[in-house]
């Protein structure tokens, strides 16, 4: 359960604050996003379930976000089962730029990639990074990949948000 101050957070997703509106959780990307979802609720808490997992994005469009005064964000991930050995994950923020829409030519991207060493097996682990990037006054998505031929099929998310 995240105890930052709500005034220094903007969430996305979590059950401990107030969420901005959220276009979607998982887009059906076609032709080529495999990922189902099959959230549900643990204790009371709703959780974001990913399942045959290639790549997902949770867009945030209507309003975007404005992080200029954040630093950076968090995400809990939990990996049911065992860790894929070849597991290479890369999370990306995208700002939508100044006409605030998702391709129109002035987006900017950060992208945080991950490998196999930072997960445990059935365990709730924290990714939480700074946001770098010069633009960040209209974000609107981040997407989650798996990447270099990774196999990893099923994960939870939970409380994901920006903060200074």
């Amino acid at each position: 359960i995240p105890t930052r101050d709500p005034s220094n957070v903007i969430s996305i997703f979590s059950d401990t604050y107030t969420s901005v509106p959220v276009d979607f959780f998982n887009g059906y990307w076609q032709p080529y996003q495999t990922t189902q979802s099959a959230d549900f609720v643990a204790d009371g808490n709703n959780i974001l379930n990913y399942t045959d997992f290639n790549f997902v994005g949770n867009q945030f469009s209507n309003p975007t976000v404005d992080a200029t005064e954040k630093s950076n964000i968090h995400i809990d991930m939990y990996i049911p089962g065992e860790v894929p050995s070849n597991m290479n994950f890369l999370i990306t923020i995208v700002d939508f730029g100044a006409d605030k829409a998702d391709g129109g030519g002035d987006d900017t991207r950060e992208q945080i990639f991950f490998n196999k060493s930072l997960w445990v097996p059935n365990t709730w682990i924290t990714l939480e990074f700074p946001i770098t990037m010069t633009n960040k006054n209209a974000i609107g998505q981040i997407i989650y990949e798996n990447i270099n031929f990774s196999s990893l099929t099923n994960f939870y998310l939970d409380n994901i948000y920006f903060y200074k």
